[in-house]
């Protein structure tokens, strides 16, 4: 009994160690860390600031309606901040659509949402929502959303 309580523990301390400790900020403030690494390109470095928070998942919403293939949205996961920061790049076309983001407008019932009253520029692609669930201790980051000002 004593060997199955020993194995139990060190499991949880592994996995404790590999997926990361909950991030002991406000909501709102990796909001705007989000925001700040996306307009500077630098989302990759969040996986150390905030570790095991992937996977994650990734909506692009074409301001136009449709994108290349038809659809209004395209959908996928990533594994990491880093992987997100390269599906990012590889959508890019000599540098568009640029990193842009606005400021946090509220985090509320699980939609951190950004200040989109002053319009959009084309050729940008911005921070739109965050989408977080709330309903557990920790800090579960569920969608990450951007809209291509196409």
């Amino acid at each position: 009994m004593r060997g199955a309580l020993a194995i139990y523990i060190l499991t949880l301390a592994v996995s404790t160690g590999t997926l990361g400790a909950c991030p002991d900020v406000p909501l709102s403030v990796f909001a705007k860390d989000v925001a700040s690494a996306h307009a500077s390109s630098a989302l990759g470095s969040l996986d150390k600031k905030y570790p095991g928070l992937g996977p994650l998942q990734v909506f692009i919403e074409h301001s136009i309606g449709e994108g290349d293939d038809g659809t209004p949205i395209f959908v996928t996961g990533v594994s990491s901040f880093r992987a997100l920061a390269e599906l990012l790049q590889s959508r890019q076309t000599d540098g568009r659509p640029a990193p842009k983001s606005r400021p946090l407008r509220k985090c509320s019932n699980g939609i951190c949402s950004y200040d989109f009253f002053t319009g959009i520029n084309h050729g940008s692609l911005y921070l739109k929502e965050l989408r977080y669930n709330d309903y557990v201790k920790c800090l579960q980051v569920e969608v990450i959303w951007f809209l291509d000002g196409d």
